[in-house]
């Protein structure tokens, strides 16, 4: 009897317990806690370029590296500027922008290349990302980095991004080596400059003489404040000309290639034509595994300094053209 007493007593204290704990589950409430943001969050990472240095596709150690800066310029715009981290500065093409971005053909003044991006009224994002080619004075071609988020790439750069005022970029641009390559005011320089006029004349990728893929150049007057520029290829048949960095403050139009022949003006504004001019020049034809160029400027890569009041007689020809200060020997 006391056995079973003692049985009873255990199964009844295994009831209460059982009942217990039902109800305080009954009283946990395992719905969402709303207080508490359990959603992964969906930031895209973004960065920002201050005087940053940028090499080409990103690879450490790279010669010919760029000091660059993208910062927020308006509701729709960014600026984009760019110094060469160990030269000067001569070729800056921003292209795929993001979103519907558009942007201006870039000008370089005291080894500083600016551009301006802009997107529709109220349409700019709060990250872009473009593809940017770039070459200094002592390269021998192009470098760039590609639009998106890949390891070559600029990444998502913030657009509302402004830079302090405090940003180191003291090393880029090419005024502190003495900048011998645009025109060196330190040595007098009081002379009038040389010359070189394009008739139909052989230029190669930077003056390299016998290079192959090489066009033929004209740029003669054509009105008080423009000029044409015609190249075909002297073996191929030329698919790219692109005009930048024209001196003097002069514009470039779109070329247009028919037969063969590529075709653009510069024009000034009313009244400010130069005696002289230069600009870079950059081509390709069929045949060619990539782009070929030549500089504006006076060195041994570049175009020299052309008379923008040259017509062409209709037997071409032309001078050798150039960089006119050392002769002109490296073509």
């Amino acid at each position: 009897m006391k056995q079973l007493f003692t049985i009873l007593t255990l199964l009844l204290g295994l009831y209460i317990s059982q009942a217990n704990v039902s109800g305080a589950l009954a009283t946990l409430d395992f719905s969402t806690d709303t207080s508490v943001d359990w959603t992964a969050s969906a930031d895209t990472n973004t960065t920002t370029y201050c005087e940053t240095e940028v090499t080409h596709f990103n690879i450490a150690g790279h010669a010919g590296s760029i000091l660059l800066t993208v910062e927020n310029s308006g509701d729709d715009s960014i600026t984009v500027t760019a110094t060469s981290k160990d030269n000067v500065i001569d070729l800056l093409d921003i292209s795929n922008i993001s979103d519907g971005g558009t942007t201006t053909g870039a000008t370089i003044a005291n080894g500083v290349a600016t551009a301006v991006i802009t997107w529709a009224t109220g349409t700019m994002p709060a990250t872009a990302t473009f593809q940017l080619m770039w070459s200094d004075e002592a390269s021998g071609g192009n470098q760039m980095v590609n639009a998106g988020t890949a390891d070559d790439a600029l990444g998502n750069i913030d657009t509302s991004n402004v830079c302090s005022s405090t940003g180191g970029g003291d090393t880029g641009g090419g005024d502190s080596d003495g900048g011998d390559s645009d025109g060196g005011d330190s040595d007098g320089g009081d002379t009038t400059p040389n010359t070189t006029t394009y008739c139909e004349t052989e230029v190669t990728h930077f003056n390299i003489a016998n290079h192959p893929g090489s066009i033929l150049l004209t740029v003669e007057n054509s009105g008080d404040d423009s000029m044409t520029v015609t190249a075909t290829s002297v073996n191929d048949v030329i698919d790219v000309l692109l005009i930048q960095n024209v001196e003097g403050g002069g514009t470039a139009s779109a070329t247009t290639i028919t037969n063969g022949v590529a075709t653009a003006e510069i024009t000034w504004a009313t009244g400010t034509m130069p005696a002289t001019t230069s600009f870079t020049l950059l081509w390709s034809d069929e045949a060619s595994g990539g782009n070929q160029m030549v500089n504006a400027g006076t060195a041994d890569d570049a175009l020299g300094n052309i008379d923008t009041s040259n017509v062409c007689s209709s037997t071409g020809g032309g001078d050798t053209g150039g960089g006119d200060s050392d002769g002109g020997d490296s073509d």
